[in-house]
């Protein structure tokens, strides 16, 4: 006998609420329970600090008074990087630190769609494809995943910027 339709939804409905009441979700920074999935809480929160494009115009760290044109940190223009356009969405610290590593080598991939939020807001808009790094097989065998693949596809997702598939 086959169940009608409202009935395996409303069935649907009943087991994930059960599982949200066992399995709350979890601030990916401390893993207190917070309302939704992909949420900090306030401590962690207060711990992030998000760039934006009012900073270096080299590495997009912060900087203070009113900058005029493409104004550089004091590192780069002691040091200038290699590379210029690329950008951190988020100022290294505690928080920051740890959700790469939990990604990486705590196998906590949902890890990554928290992460992508972030890194899609920096995205530049005259992006035209998103290249994942490739991860040496003998790595992807061993964690079963390439971090940076599941990083561009939030990306890609959150954007309309296409990905390059390998």
């Amino acid at each position: 006998m086959k169940w009608p339709g409202f009935a395996m939804a409303r069935a649907g409905a009943i087991v994930a609420g059960i599982v949200r009441w066992a399995l709350p979700p979890r601030c990916p920074g401390c893993a207190e329970p917070v309302e939704a999935d992909h949420r900090f809480c306030a401590q962690c929160w207060g711990q992030l600090r998000f760039l934006d494009d009012g900073g270096c115009a080299r590495c997009g760290i912060p900087l203070g008074g009113d900058a005029v044109g493409e104004p550089w940190c004091g590192p780069c223009m002691a040091r200038p990087p290699r590379h210029a356009g690329i950008y951190a969405a988020v100022a290294y610290g505690p928080i920051a630190r740890e959700l790469p590593i939990r990604l990486k080598h705590g196998g906590r991939i949902g890890v990554a769609e928290t992460m992508a939020g972030p890194m899609a807001r920096r995205l530049p808009p005259r992006a035209e494809l998103l290249v994942p790094v490739p991860l040496h097989r003998w790595r992807l065998w061993r964690r079963g995943f390439n971090q940076a693949v599941l990083l561009g596809e939030g990306v890609a997702r959150r954007t309309g910027v296409p990905m390059a598939r390998g």
